[in-house]
């Protein structure tokens, strides 16, 4: 019996699966036609420069390859000179929600696949997508082509086009409610689409079915960490744990978990197990590095954070590591901890090359250089936050202060002004611009001010709320509770020291 022929166009589409290091190659030319990824870490996105579309930034480079070549016929294998000419004779007035015409080797007649006995479609998670042949096992119709059906669901899952999957997943799961596969698949769609209850639902169904089932366990464990609800996340990993002991992957899930509940010697448990099994994990390294800070073992925090930059290798391989600014910049803030005051400045000024707009990490550099005197720095840095956030009343006061540092009594009274504009009773700022009225003379606005402050200064009862909550935490340190009560206290009644300082 003859064999029946590949339709051709699918190699001239080149889904099959390229070698590793052509990947990688390949890879890193087209990004240059995407944006930087963004949105949440566990479903970040990425957007096509030539028409917008949106992709899911964790799926195959192949898939982007794909929409470059048949929406905008810009083949990435040609020289660069040659794409540059191509992406330039494109119209631009191609809708961003244009429909995206589905991949040829699935528009193939169904049914003739099937019948032919030829064909199987095999879906690589990570890599692609192949096509070969197989030619001994008989195929029951009906199943293999709810088989296939899933395999598409799956694979418009890597390609970013949700509302596809969630139709082909749709329709097996009407013939068949209790296909765990197609379930666990449609959860993790709706994952992707940030729909986190119905993925919940989803993948509870599956576990209905299957309670063991250690992928689906995994996955509901990430989507209640989504939806803060870590001790439902928590109670997942343990079962998964139960079965699987040595899940590395899991153990820095829980061990994550445990970090965003405050719970940070549960965490550091829980990464030390995973860092024994896979001693050069960066997740968990950062979160680990993270927990050490968090409980004040600022040496521990800076030898994990270093030992993530020491992974250049890691970085050769995927230049856009995800979380790279974030080590950066807990590093740095480590550093300021111990007074590392220089080698903070390095580490949070290669975090803003990546991200330069980074409100945060730009307030960080400016507290540094707040702290060595160099105000003129300092200013500029917070001017730029502000830029982002204006009516952040921190930033204000802290660059109110570094006016003042440089007799520029004006700019200081502005910033101090603006801030209590935002919140009136902030008595701190009161007092900072009583004491700048002063320096310049305007003794009137200056008891004014302190005349202000000391009408909403602490009353006695708070004084002995104070005292007992600082018994609480002296007796229990973590106790975020009674350390989250006492800072509000402090902030609304009496004269605490430098904000964020």
């Amino acid at each position: 019996m003859a064999t029946q022929t590949i339709p051709p166009i699918i190699h001239e589409r080149e889904i099959q699966i390229e070698s590793t290091s052509s990947n990688a190659h390949k890879k890193s030319k087209v990004w240059d036609y995407f944006t930087k990824p963004y949105g949440p870490s566990k479903s970040r996105k990425t957007k096509c420069h030539e028409c917008g579309r949106e992709f899911s930034y964790h799926g195959s480079p192949t898939t982007l390859k794909y929409h470059l070549k048949n929406k905008h016929k810009i083949d990435i294998s040609n020289n660069l000179s040659q794409v540059k000419r191509q992406s330039q004779q494109i119209p631009s007035q191609q809708s961003i929600f244009s429909s995206y015409s589905e991949p040829p080797f699935l528009s193939v007649d169904e049914n003739s696949l099937l019948q032919s006995n030829t064909i199987s479609l095999v879906m690589s998670a990570n890599s692609g997508h192949q096509i070969h042949k197989n030619q001994n096992q008989p195929l029951n119709l009906q199943k293999n082509k709810d088989i296939l059906t899933i395999e598409k669901g799956k694979f418009y899952k890597k390609m970013g086009i949700y509302k596809e999957s969630i139709a082909d997943l749709n329709k097996v799961l009407e013939i068949e409610p209790n296909n765990v596969k197609a379930l666990l698949i449609r959860g993790l769609t709706y994952f992707r689409m940030d729909k986190y209850e119905e993925s919940i639902a989803d993948l509870s169904s599956a576990l209905k079915i299957e309670p063991n089932n250690v992928n689906v366990l995994k996955s509901r464990g990430e989507a209640y960490v989504e939806m803060d609800k870590y001790n439902e996340s928590i109670t997942d990993f343990s079962k998964v744990l139960e079965i699987k002991p040595n899940n590395e992957e899991v153990l820095i899930s829980r061990g994550d978990a445990y970090f965003r509940m405050d719970e940070y010697q549960e965490s550091i448990v829980d990464l030390n197990r995973a860092l024994e099994i896979e001693p050069n994990n960066v997740d968990g390294l950062k979160i680990r590095g993270g927990a050490y800070y968090m409980i004040d073992k600022y040496e521990e925090s800076i030898a994990d954070l270093k030992s993530i930059a020491d992974f250049n290798r890691v970085l050769e391989i995927e230049p856009n590591y995800k979380y790279v600014r974030y080590v950066l910049k807990s590093r740095g803030e480590a550093c300021i901890e111990i007074g590392k005051y220089e080698e903070s400045i390095v580490d949070i000024s290669r975090a803003l090359k990546i991200e330069p707009n980074d409100a945060d990490v730009l307030k960080t550099r400016g507290k540094v250089y707040y702290l060595i005197d160099k105000y003129e720095e300092s200013i500029a840095d917070f001017s730029r936050a502000l830029e982002i956030e204006p009516n952040n009343v921190n930033t204000l006061v802290v660059r109110g202060k570094a006016y003042s540092r440089m007799y520029k009594y004006e700019e200081s009274i502005a910033d101090f002004s603006r801030a209590l504009e935002i919140e009136p009773n902030y008595i701190y700022v009161l007092k900072s611009r009583g004491d700048v009225y002063k320096e310049m003379g305007k003794y009137d606005e200056s008891i004014a001010d302190f005349s202000r402050a000391r009408a909403l200064e602490i009353e006695p009862n708070y004084r002995y709320v104070l005292k007992n909550l600082n018994i609480a935490i002296e007796i229990e340190p973590n106790n975020t509770k009674a350390l989250r009560i006492r800072e509000e206290t402090y902030r609304k009644h009496i004269y605490f020291r430098f904000p964020e300082f």
